[in-house]
């Protein structure tokens, strides 16, 4: 039998058999893999609330933290690859689960009228093993108005819009209250800050100490 005479003796519908096991087999394998990187912890939740994960979070990112993100949030290959390099590991967890995760004392002076976004940030702080705020700090959208209001309670209160104005404005009035500007910090970046506040308080009161 001839090789043109063969090609024509194929199947159709076992081709097309064929076709569809791979098909199904591809698809089983992309839904395992989607499956593999949608891990949930038991950990409350760094619900990043970014819906698209790239490398500028990644880069703000401690080397070896975890970023926990909410379940459709987008991690951009880029992105994907800056965390492997630098060790951080991407898991995801459910809202509901974020929502049923309890304030600690170590951070109740957090205050933010969005409790999901408080509470992500409160589990950060809690992963990153950073100690408790002894200062109030607000998450806040409208940043000037709530220094404005923080002013006329009596409460010397600043705003904070980059890592940098820790220092500055802190050595300027030794504030009562931070006010975070959430329009201009990620939630990666506000981790940061609070980190820096935490620790700038801390070398203050060391400071006093030894005066």
């Amino acid at each position: 039998m001839s090789e043109h005479a063969s090609a024509m003796s194929i199947d159709p519908a076992w081709v097309a058999r064929i076709v569809a096991e791979v098909v199904a087999r591809l698809n089983a394998a992309t839904a395992h893999k989607a499956a593999t990187a949608d891990v949930t912890t038991n950990v409350g939740g760094e619900a990043l609330l970014a819906k698209v994960v790239d490398v500028r979070i990644i880069a703000e990112t401690e080397a070896g933290s975890t970023l926990i993100l909410s379940p459709k949030a987008v991690v951009t290959p880029a992105a994907k690859d800056e965390a492997k390099r630098k060790n951080i590991q991407l898991v995801r967890q459910s809202g509901a689960a974020i929502g049923t995760t309890r304030q600690t004392n170590s951070t109740k002076n957090l205050i933010d009228q969005d409790d999901q976004r408080r509470t992500a940030i409160e589990n950060q702080l809690r992963r990153r093993g950073i100690p408790g705020i002894t200062a109030d700090v607000v998450l806040s959208d409208t940043p000037a108005r709530e220094v404005v209001d923080q002013g006329g309670q009596g409460k010397r209160a600043v705003m904070i819009g980059v890592l940098s104005d820790v220092a500055r404005f802190g050595g300027e009035v030794d504030p009562q209250v931070w006010v975070l500007d959430m329009k201009r910090l990620n939630m990666i970046a506000a981790v940061n800050v609070i980190a820096s506040i935490v620790q700038f308080r801390k070398s203050v009161q060391l400071g006093k100490s030894r005066a």
